[in-house]
């Protein structure tokens, strides 16, 4: 698997949470606490649940940076949601929070070495994950909310 990030993928962990913003600026508010699909976050919940996850990916990267090939731990995702109260977050406030902690990710991914990408995580789930691809991850992760968001767009 390429190990290099291009400018595509920076820019594209900078804009996650402006596009996420731009999104819910469009959004009626009687949708914000509705499912957006079956088993699917309400808009509410999907930004409380990006603001959350940031961190934690965070401590991933940092993870197989400093201890290459280590292990992380998998969270599910409902009970965390529970647990930390998505559903009644306050969206302006989860806006916030995933716009600081992302500009935190990405000044940490522009400072990898190419050495530094190559390290891996175990990932119960995915198995050993290059720091690189674990980067592409968390963009297809962004992505996952956008189009949950657009889908709940007015026409």
């Amino acid at each position: 698997m390429n190990r290099h990030i291009t400018p595509y993928g920076y820019s594209a962990l900078a804009f996650g949470p402006e596009i996420v913003a731009d999104l819910l600026a469009r959004l009626a508010q009687d949708v914000l606490t509705q499912p957006t699909g079956e088993d699917r976050f309400t808009p509410t919940e999907a930004i409380a649940h990006l603001a959350d996850w940031e961190p934690i990916f965070q401590h991933r990267l940092r993870t197989g940076v400093t201890s290459d090939g280590a292990p992380v731990e998998v969270y599910d995702e409902s009970v965390r949601a529970i647990e930390e109260g998505y559903a009644t977050a306050q969206i302006q406030e989860s806006i916030a929070k995933f716009r600081a902690e992302r500009a935190k990710t990405l000044d940490y991914v522009k400072s990898l070495t190419e050495e530094q990408l190559a390290h891996t995580i175990s990932h119960p789930e995915l198995g050993p994950i290059t720091i690189s691809a674990y980067i592409w991850t968390m963009i297809g992760h962004d992505t996952y909310h956008i189009e949950q968001l657009v889908k709940v767009l007015p026409h």
